[in-house]
């Protein structure tokens, strides 16, 4: 059943989540092998809840700009997500760009503090967007922090320089 996979998928990861920071296997487990889909239906229900709340705030203040034919949606990540509270910026972002992304060459780039996340509709090498916006923004320390989450990171204080050095360094990489 479709429904009750993506039930348990939802349920697992917001307890995951929940499990770095309280031991929630009898949790997890109770939702894996002694679920009679109830407990797993509500679980996976607060998982859609917090994550539309996230999108939501999230499609509210995301600045979209194109560059060189390709249109980003920048998103403060400081100011418009919660860095401890699910869901976990990868994932919101993740969903944030499926819901925008439409067919057409498009970036998603959720900023920090001291850190940057990218999301693509094409098969852009974070390595090299972290290469060449390091080439563009030498003071900024540039370097990739996680080829599967799509992170970067780099100094305090240099957020804006490495902002535009990445949506620069994207743009080529389309």
């Amino acid at each position: 059943d479709v429904e009750r996979v993506a039930e348990l998928r939802e349920a697992v990861a917001l307890e995951a989540y929940y499990q770095s920071y309280q031991d929630k296997r009898e949790l997890v487990a109770d939702l894996l092998f002694e679920d009679g889909g109830n407990l797993a239906a509500h679980v996976s229900e607060q998982f859609r809840e917090k994550l539309e709340t996230e999108v939501e705030t999230a499609t509210a203040n995301v600045v979209t700009e194109a560059v060189d034919g390709v249109e980003f949606d920048v998103l403060d990540t400081d100011g418009y997500t919660h860095r401890y509270d699910f869901p976990p910026t990868p994932l919101l972002l993740d969903d944030l760009h499926r819901r925008r992304a439409n067919g057409e060459a498009h970036a998603t780039v959720g900023i920090g503090t001291d850190e940057l996340y990218i999301r693509t509709s094409e098969g852009v090498s974070v390595r090299d967007v972290a290469e060449r916006a390091a080439e563009l923004a030498p003071a900024a320390d540039v370097t990739t922090a996680g080829l599967r989450e799509g992170k970067i990171e780099f100094l305090s204080g240099e957020r804006d320089a490495v902002e535009d050095a990445v949506v620069a360094a994207v743009a080529e990489a389309f």
